[in-house]
């Protein structure tokens, strides 16, 4: 789906973008990384969706977070409400 919509990704149309993350079909060969610094590379920032806890992504990437397990990941176009917000809700933030 995301490589798919690389077109509208890069024009920012959904300012807000949700997809699951694992390790079957297009997963197992590509890394949640690559698609976050993708995703950033188009003005988004992406967090893994832990209710109630987001977990930055973007920015503050760690290898322990290519976990390959069945995640949620939500990303808001940079500067947007929806990434304020995330970043309110957010366990780690970006960098000052």
């Amino acid at each position: 789906m995301l490589s798919g919509a690389r077109r509208l990704l890069s024009l920012q149309v959904p300012a807000l973008v949700l997809f699951e993350y694992h390790g079957k079909n297009a997963w197992e060969t590509t890394t949640l990384r690559d698609v976050a610094l993708d995703l950033a590379s188009s003005g988004y920032v992406c967090y893994f969706d832990g209710s109630p806890t987001l977990t930055r992504i973007t920015a503050c990437w760690w290898p322990t977070l290519e976990i390959k397990n069945w995640s949620n990941v939500v990303c808001a176009v940079i500067g947007s409400r929806y990434n304020h917000l995330l970043e309110l809700l957010s366990f780690m933030r970006a960098p000052a």
